[in-house]
């Protein structure tokens, strides 16, 4: 344990001053508002993928895919899109 914290932050220490000070801090930011809009982005999809006659509003989706699917639901499509932000970062970081 105590090896990794050294390495790691002997790997910080060599990234660029500009690395460390803009692309770090925007990682943990990027991916905790991904987290927090998806929720909200699976109501809206559930509310989109429904027939043009069926009137069902937003809480009624919420209460249905809570009875059917569970808290975890919510979160369904998150990976992909936490995934194409890290991607994106080390392609950025790369090239710096």
């Amino acid at each position: 344990s105590e090896v990794y914290k050294r390495q790691s932050l002997t790997l910080l220490v060599h990234l660029p001053a500009r690395l460390r000070l803009t692309l770090l801090p925007r990682l943990p930011r990027q991916v905790s508002s991904i987290a927090i809009s998806q929720p909200l982005d699976v109501i809206k999809t559930r509310i989109q993928n429904q027939n043009f006659e069926s009137k069902v509003g937003g809480m009624t989706v919420v209460r249905e895919l809570l009875k059917n699917e569970g808290a975890s639901a919510f979160f369904k499509g998150l990976t992909p899109k936490v995934l194409c932000v890290l991607f994106s970062f080390t392609a950025h970081c790369r090239s710096y």
